[in-house]
């Protein structure tokens, strides 16, 4: 589907449409926003815009060259963007930018939720963006915008999740059973992995933009305005900051990691500890019980009129002096 945004210079407005092809688009129309194109939308943007349309294929490419290059004057920019953040299966997908002197185009196969978020925005509200350039930037400043509020709200909730860490052990107040605190832990490991997951794919999209903005600024030299140079810059200063912070949310979450993995290790030890004891406490009780379990014939005691007495204190006592002893150093 091909949808057109065509600016109202009398009113500051927009409006979109869904074209045709073959159908004559209006030198108005700044914003061309292909979505799952078919082969004929492809060949008819080929035809507005004079150059080859990055195919699905293309745009899956790694290689710098294959990602960002010009064509005719005209930027061709693939970047990866972060889709799906509130979902289940978070993901990234390849969006492609194509930016002329008078034309802006976006292809993309999925739904990023700062496109949505951005063509609100543009269709709601009145606005000054005159030039094919301005729309690209700003919708660029959205993209960050919501990149920032990922690595924000993981961010807090990565400080929710290692203050319930600690506090769960450091509270007496709250007493847990053994298998209650593994579950706790289970939970904050899969948690752990949820917020990396997210922020990984994030810093991914950062990297991705970082590198079409330190392109697009040389590439479209000739004709980009000094405004949108300097917007260029900020940009990449902004995208440096959250990428550093990304950083620093992921050495978070790896010393969340240890400190979890080392309550469990404590868990498992003090499980091995309490079996440990236990077979020390009942092992003298045992031995006593199997000396006078012996088949022998002459077994001293064995006729005595208070022997199964004496050996039931005998065995009581050997069981609660490694208790005490136990109990005494506080183990």
């Amino acid at each position: 589907m091909l949808l057109t945004y065509t600016r109202d210079p009398a009113t500051n407005t927009w409006q979109n449409n869904t074209a045709v092809p073959g159908q004559t688009i209006s030198d108005h129309a700044l914003w061309l926003d292909l979505w799952q194109p078919t082969i004929d939308e492809d060949r008819f943007l080929e035809s507005i815009l004079k150059i080859e349309v990055p195919t699905r294929e293309d745009m899956r490419e790694i290689e710098p060259s294959s990602r960002l290059y010009t064509e005719n004057g005209v930027c061709v920019m693939t970047t990866s963007l972060l889709v799906g953040v509130d979902t289940p299966t978070p993901g990234v997908t390849p969006i492609t930018f194509i930016l002329a002197p008078n034309r802006f185009c976006t292809i993309r196969y999925n739904e990023p939720s700062s496109i949505n978020l951005f063509a609100g925005r543009l269709l709601r509200q009145p606005n000054n963006l005159l030039l094919a350039e301005d729309l690209f930037l700003t919708l660029l400043d959205v993209v960050v915008d919501r990149l920032a509020d990922v690595l924000e709200n993981h961010g807090h909730a990565l400080d929710t999740l290692c203050n319930d860490v600690f506090a769960a052990n450091t509270d007496p107040t709250q007493r847990q059973s053994a298998s209650a605190k593994a579950r706790d832990l289970q939970q904050v490991l899969r948690k752990l992995g949820s917020i990396g997951n997210v922020v990984s794919m994030a810093r991914e999209s950062l990297v991705s933009i970082g590198r079409l903005l330190s392109f697009v600024g040389p590439a479209g030299d000739a004709w980009l305005k000094a405004e949108s140079q300097a917007h260029i810059k900020t940009l990449i200063r902004d995208v440096r900051f959250l990428g550093e912070y990304g950083d620093a949310i992921n050495t978070k979450i790896n010393f969340l990691l240890d400190a979890t993995l080392g309550l469990i290790d404590i868990q498992q030890t003090q499980s091995v500890k309490i079996l440990s004891i236990a077979s020390v406490v009942f092992l003298p009780p045992t031995l006593i019980a199997s000396i006078f379990g012996m088949n022998f014939q002459h077994i001293p005691g064995l006729d005595h009129p208070l022997g199964f007495a004496m050996a039931m204190i005998a065995i009581v006592l050997a069981g609660i002096m490694p208790y005490l002893y136990f109990y005494r150093q506080g183990l």
